[in-house]
C-alpha cells in the first residue's frame, strides 16, 4: 500500500500515527499519547506515552512511558519507564526503568534500573541494579547491584555487588560475591609466586627492577597496596 503524505500533516492508521509536520511517528495503543515532542519515535504499546523529549527514542511495551528526556534511547519492555536523563541509553527489559541519570548508559535486563547515577555505565544483567553512583561503571551479572559508590568500578560477575565504596575498583574473577569493605583497589584472584628474588626498587640487594615498587596483596580481602618506602 502507497500512502501520498503531500500537503498532509498527519497520518493516522489505527495505532499508528505519522506527524509529518513535526516528524514524529507513534505505534501501539497510548503510544506518544501526551506531551509527545518533535523528532520523538515511539513503537509499542504505552511507550512515550506522556512527556517524551525531542529527539527520543522509545521501542517496547512500556518504554519510556513517562519524562523521557532529550536525544534518550529506551529500547526493551519497561526500559527507561520514567524519568530517563537527557542523552541517556537504555537497553534491555527493565533497564534505566526509573530515573535514570544524565548521559547514563544501561545495557542488559535490569541493569541501571532503579535511579542510576549521571554518567554511570552499567553493563550485564541486574548490573548497578539500585542507586548506582555517579560517575561509576559495572560491567558483569549483578556487578554493582546495590549501592555502587561515586566514581567507583567493578568488573566481573558479583563484583561489588553491594555497598562498594566511593572511588574504589574491585575485580572479580573468582565466581563468588566478592564485597570489598573499604575504599582501594581489590582483586580476586591473584597467583601468588614464591621465591622470585623480587625486591622493591630502593633496595640494595639482587632483584630488584628500577622505577617499580613492592606491591601487597590480601588474600583474604582481595586488597592491594604497594610499599612507598
Amino acid at each position: 500500500m502507497n500512502i501520498n503524505l503531500t500537503n498532509i500533516s498527519t497520518v493516522k492508521l489505527g495505532t499508528i500515527k505519522i506527524d509529518t509536520s513535526n516528524n514524529k511517528v507513534s505505534m501501539g495503543s497510548l503510544v506518544g499519547n501526551v506531551g509527545q515532542s518533535n523528532f520523538a519515535i515511539n513503537i509499542g504499546a504505552n511507550s512515550g506515552a506522556l512527556n517524551q523529549g525531542l529527539y527520543s527514542l522509545g521501542i517496547g511495551v512500556n518504554c519510556a512511558n513517562s519524562g523521557q528526556g532529550t536525544y534518550a534511547v529506551g529500547l526493551g519492555v519497561n526500559s527507561a519507564y520514567s524519568n530517563q536523563g537527557n542523552s541517556a541509553t537504555a537497553l534491555g527489559g527493565g533497564s534505566g526503568n526509573e530515573t535514570q541519570g544524565l548521559y547514563a548508559t544501561a545495557c542488559g535486563n535490569g541493569s541501571g534500573a532503579i535511579r542510576q547515577g549521571n554518567y554511570a555505565t552499567s553493563l550485564g544483567g541486574n548490573s548497578g541494579y539500585t542507586d548506582m553512583g555517579v560517575n561509576s561503571v559495572a560491567i558483569g551479572i549483578n556487578s554493582g547491584y546495590s549501592h555502587l559508590g561515586d566514581y567507583s568500578v567493578v568488573i566481573g560477575s558479583y563484583a561489588g555487588q553491594t555497598n562498594m565504596p566511593a572511588y574504589s575498583i574491585c575485580l572479580n574473577a573468582s565466581g563468588s560475591i566478592f564485597n570489598p569493605a573499604t575504599a582501594g583497589l581489590f582483586v580476586k584472584p591473584i597467583t601468588g609466586i614464591t621465591g622470585a628474588g623480587i625486591t622493591p626498587a630502593s633496595s640494595t640487594s639482587g632483584g630488584a627492577i628500577a622505577g617499580f615498587g613492592l606491591l601487597l596483596y590480601n588474600p583474604t580481602t582481595g586488597e592491594v597496596r604497594y610499599v612507598i618506602s
